[in-house]
């Protein structure tokens, strides 16, 4: 497999994730150098706007620090290409 986690985390991103863990009660929100990583490999590609609009989701409804594929679901980045038409 060609691709590599060690991308370089944004500052923004870092930021965001940081001050959610900060909100959010509970052992997921402890937010360490490889969570961040990981996070960030599951996030890339929905852009910055995306994962801006996840973040804000998930502080106004979640309850606990959600996990990547949460955070994809806020974004509306798992929606199949049917549910993309269906919405349109």
């Amino acid at each position: 497999m060609g691709g590599t986690m060690s991308s370089k985390i944004p500052d923004w991103f870092a930021a965001l994730m940081s001050g959610m863990a900060e909100v959010f009660p509970g052992k997921g929100s402890e937010f360490t150098t490889a969570k961040a990583k990981i996070y960030w490999f599951a996030l890339k590609d929905v852009g910055k706007d995306g994962i801006n609009t996840a973040v804000k989701r998930a502080l106004q409804t979640c309850r606990f620090m959600p996990t990547p594929a949460e955070l994809r679901d806020l974004a509306g980045a798992n929606i199949t290409v049917n549910q993309q038409a269906e919405r349109a």
